[in-house]
């Protein structure tokens, strides 16, 4: 398994290193750390997908994300700040 992560990682960083303003790099980024425990680094990989330019992964996915990341890391008020823009923007 920590074989199929370290490979997961360089593929990704291949994928930075290419694209660096791609929100869906940024996300899997994000997504790869959070399996790996790496929280803090898996939230500031989330940040960085939400603020670029919408390509394949939604504000939604990133937002859950960031609500489970930041729950892992006791950071509630983040959480409650991610999951209430979920929540606003169901309602549209």
């Amino acid at each position: 398994m920590l074989g199929e992560f370290d490979e997961a990682a360089s593929l990704i960083d291949r994928g930075l290193a290419l694209e660096p303003a791609s929100r869906d790099v940024h996300f899997q980024s994000a997504r790869l750390r959070m399996k790996r425990g790496e929280t803090a680094a898996a939230a500031k990989e989330g940040e960085t997908a939400l603020k670029l330019r919408p390509g394949d992964a939604t504000d939604g996915q990133i937002r859950f994300l960031l609500v489970q990341a930041y729950r892992a890391l006791g950071q509630d008020a983040d959480a409650a700040r991610h999951a209430a823009a979920i929540r606003e923007a169901d309602k549209k």
